[in-house]
């Protein structure tokens, strides 16, 4: 498992921050695909977006790897309980 570094688990939790208070520019989404890039750099084959919000900026045409998105990942999960 590959993390981002303390550096950019800040700019992760400021960005998600800005998203909820509906200040989101270019320079954040940039900013999230940077630290992705950084990731697969190090070696990452995949990447979980962990919260709700990131989505909602970033998708899978944003990366070159696999983006796994919680949010959908668990509606699907649930809706597919729901009907067996």
């Amino acid at each position: 498992m590959i993390v981002p570094n303390e550096k950019e688990k800040e700019i992760v939790h400021t960005g998600i921050n800005n998203i909820i208070l509906g200040k989101t520019n270019p320079d954040t989404k940039k900013q999230f695909i940077e630290i992705i890039n950084n990731l697969v750099k190090n070696g990452s084959e995949a990447v979980i977006l962990g919260c709700t919000e990131i989505p909602l900026i970033i998708s899978q045409k944003d990366a070159k790897v696999v983006l796994f998105d919680t949010a959908r990942i668990h509606a699907e999960s649930a809706a597919e309980y729901s009907i067996k």
